[in-house]
C-alpha cells in the first residue's frame, strides 16, 4: 500500500484569478501546507488550478467566484495531480467560509 500525502491549505483568501483558455489558475494568499504534489512547478508553490471543461472544475470556479467577492476564506485540498495544467496543482476540494474569520 503507497502513501497519499494530503497537500492542503487552511482558511485563505484568494488574491488572484487568471482564466487561460479553459484553465483557472488562481494564487492564494497563504503558502500550501506542504510541498505540493511532485508534478507541480516550484514557481507555482501558492497557486491552484481549475480545469474548466468539467462539471467539478465549474464548481469550484463558481464557488471561487462567491468568495472572491465576499472576501470570504476558503479552505482547499489537492486533488495530487496536475494533468493538462501547466504544473499547477489542482484542486480536489474547496470549502467557503462565508466571510467569517475562522482560526486555523
Amino acid at each position: 500500500m503507497g502513501l497519499l500525502s494530503v497537500n492542503a491549505i487552511s482558511g485563505t483568501k484568494i488574491d488572484k484569478l487568471e482564466v487561460k483558455e479553459q484553465l483557472a489558475v488562481f494564487t492564494t494568499l497563504e503558502q500550501k501546507l506542504i510541498t505540493g504534489a511532485g508534478c507541480m512547478a516550484s514557481t507555482n508553490i501558492n497557486k491552484w488550478a481549475l480545469n474548466l471543461t468539467c462539471q467539478q472544475g465549474r464548481d469550484f470556479y463558481s464557488l471561487l467566484l462567491v468568495a472572491i467577492s465576499s472576501s470570504a476564506k476558503v479552505s482547499i485540498s489537492s486533488e495530487n495531480d496536475c494533468e493538462g495544467t501547466d504544473n499547477y496543482e489542482i484542486v480536489g476540494s474547496m470549502t467557503w467560509f462565508n466571510g467569517f474569520d475562522y482560526p486555523s
